[in-house]
């Protein structure tokens, strides 16, 4: 039985962002006010490494799945009238 619960606590992560190979995590302020929230920044051998952390960050934080766009090639491209290449 899962007895994890969904409680919201001060200076819980509230955010995270991959810019490059670095994973920016966003803190709740750990005060209750919102002057001295964190960001913390953690440099990642790659990008694919910063997603894999930022995955296993949210997840364990209860937050939803990163929202990550896929990256379009050139095969996938779409012309004016919409019609593929």
């Amino acid at each position: 039985m899962d007895t994890q619960q969904n409680l919201r606590v001060r200076g819980a992560l509230v955010g995270t962002q991959v810019v490059g190979n670095e994973l920016q995590l966003w803190f709740d302020s750990p005060t209750g006010d919102t002057s001295d929230s964190v960001i913390c920044t953690m440099p990642c051998r790659s990008e694919a490494e910063a997603q894999e952390i930022e995955d296993l960050h949210r997840s364990q934080w209860n937050l939803k799945p990163a929202n990550r766009k896929p990256e379009i090639t050139l095969d996938e491209e779409v012309t004016s009238d919409g019609d593929f290449w």
